[in-house]
């Protein structure tokens, strides 16, 4: 089946920009079971070009790997705070006594 430019545009945003789009006119637009076909359509061919690609995977190793890193910098964060408190409490202690 043939789409149109505009279809094949609309259901492209939709997939990668949702957010984007209005929520009513996401709506209306999908209500059409030529619409809904298309993008059964695309998400087959996303999900094919996935597995021969390997990109989703790669793409959540690497999300992953951001997230520990990202716990592992509030973890030094964090022990560079409680370092800092002790010594200032210490040094509090030190110069009343």
């Amino acid at each position: 089946m043939e789409y149109t430019e505009e279809e094949i545009m609309f259901a492209v945003r939709l997939l990668n920009e949702r957010e984007t789009l209005d929520d009513k006119e996401v709506e209306e637009w999908i209500k059409s079971p030529v619409h809904r076909r298309l993008m059964n359509e695309m998400e087959g061919v996303r999900q094919q070009w996935e597995r021969e690609t390997g990109t989703g995977e790669q793409e959540q190793a690497t999300q992953a790997e951001e997230e520990r890193r990202s716990r592992r910098m509030t973890l030094r964060w964090v022990i560079v705070l409680v370092i800092v408190m002790v010594a200032l409490l210490v040094a509090s202690r030190a110069t009343r006594g």
